[in-house]
């Protein structure tokens, strides 16, 4: 089994747990939550440690770059994990986004991981749009309370 999940679950304890559980994962991270993963990260890219498969001054396509073994946080330097970039420019506009994974990056591969990473940004955004624009009337509400991050509440 392969849990995806956004970036709240980027930290150790709950890694730990999907190892335990022996799950894979595939993890959104972002710069914001993970500052000591992309400072490690943007230091192997400047060494030469780093694996792109699409130099970044080639905006005109896609890219996928990988990095294997990054700490996932200062604060739990023991768990390693392998780091997932992909960017791409459309209408003028780059977007970028990472995840990480326990999942052994190759260059065969590497296109499917990130298609999963993808596939449960558009399966969560394309579920609460039809929740909430195609008369269901539900709202996605973030941060509801101390005990639950995330509820759907009807109207």
């Amino acid at each position: 089994m392969i849990v995806v999940e956004d970036s709240l679950s980027a930290d150790g304890p709950h890694i730990k747990l999907l190892k335990q559980l022996k799950y894979h994962y595939i993890i959104v991270v972002k710069p914001s939550d993970q500052p000591s993963l992309f400072e490690e990260v943007r230091k192997r890219l400047n060494s030469g440690q780093y694996e792109e498969f699409e130099k970044r001054e080639r905006m005109d396509r896609p890219g996928l770059s990988l990095d294997e073994g990054v700490a996932v946080n200062k604060s739990h330097p023991d768990i390693l994990v392998n780091y997932l970039d992909y960017w791409e420019l459309r209408e003028g506009k780059e977007y970028n986004f990472s995840w990480i994974t326990d999942l052994e990056l190759r260059r065969d591969n590497v296109y499917q991981v990130m298609r999963g990473g993808r596939g449960r940004w558009k399966i969560e955004n394309e579920t609460f749009n039809t929740l909430k624009n195609q008369g269901y009337q539900l709202e996605h509400n973030y941060g509801h309370g101390q005990k639950h991050l995330t509820t759907v509440l009807g109207c």
